[in-house]
């Protein structure tokens, strides 16, 4: 979908809609967000429509209740270790999350496909792959405290 967005293949004929994005849906729906909004800039300085794409965006993300009820998530910042603690300790605990979820819904099969998903490796080494790109958004703050 980002590619097509940059692409300019993917043609919105509304505005004003509710965007509405949980989890990394709603990290995707900010980046989509944001980059209609400079294309909308853009087309304020040609044309008189003045409605931006988006009326209003709800974000939920879990992972903000995580950090803040684990301050030590931000060894996750550290070289190293936090590699290791992403491996041991965070894949862990999702795999666990989601075998109690998914199996407590009669639906065992989406926990072994959300596994599969999340130990796929890049075939050309150019992809992050599930760990490094959780991690980076870690490191970066995409998963933190964003009530600013």
């Amino acid at each position: 979908c980002n590619d097509s967005i940059r692409m300019g293949k993917v043609k919105f004929h509304t505005r004003g809609m509710i965007g509405i994005g949980h989890s990394m849906g709603a990290a995707i729906l900010s980046s989509v967000a944001c980059k209609l909004a400079v294309k909308s800039k853009r087309e304020q300085s040609t044309s008189t429509s003045s409605t931006p794409y988006f009326q209003k965006l709800i974000l939920a993300a879990p992972m903000l209740n995580y950090i803040s009820l684990h301050p030590q998530s931000r060894l996750l910042s550290v070289p190293y270790i936090g590699e290791k603690l992403m491996h041991h300790v965070i894949l862990p605990k999702l795999k666990d999350r989601r075998r109690k979820r998914y199996g407590a819904i009669g639906r065992a099969d989406l926990a072994e496909r959300f596994f599969r998903e999340i130990s796929a490796t890049s075939s050309d080494g150019k992809e992050l792959t599930f760990p490094e790109a959780l991690l980076r958004m870690f490191r970066h703050g995409a998963v933190g405290d964003q009530s600013d």
